[in-house]
């Protein structure tokens, strides 16, 4: 299966660019081979000038994130405090801490932070006469 292309959105210097040449009734297909971009999205650039002459991206749905950065550093320092908490299951790591989130996020918040569901094994320490 063939993954489709990551989009990138131009930069509002390059979409000056374009409104000034088209301006100066330049075709969009000569835009877009001066600028190497396909003569339709020069066209779309254009059209969105039309609509917004400001040239303001509009924003971006989606959905915010449900921890902010004090909550992601909250489950840190819990998880953290004592070895056998990363032994419970995670749905109680999020009830202990009174965080309406799945189990999944927490696994999320824990792997980003370089920590698994798991335990360390406690090793010797040994001297370099032992070794």
């Amino acid at each position: 299966m063939k993954a489709t292309p990551q989009r990138h959105e131009s930069s509002p210097g390059t979409r000056r660019v374009i409104v000034a040449m088209h301006k100066v009734s330049t075709s969009f297909a000569a835009i877009g081979r001066e600028l190497e971009m396909p003569a339709d999205t020069v066209r779309k650039i254009w059209k969105r000038h039309e609509n917004e002459p400001l040239g303001i991206s509009t924003p971006r749905s989606g959905r915010p994130p449900k921890l902010d950065d004090r909550d992601r550093r909250h489950i840190k320092r819990y998880v953290r405090n004592d070895r056998t908490i990363r032994r419970e299951p995670l749905a109680d790591i999020s009830d202990k801490l009174n965080l309406n989130v799945s189990s999944d996020t927490i696994r999320l918040v824990l792997k980003s932070t370089g920590m698994n569901h798991r335990i360390q094994w406690k090793r010797p320490f040994l001297t370099r006469p032992q070794k």
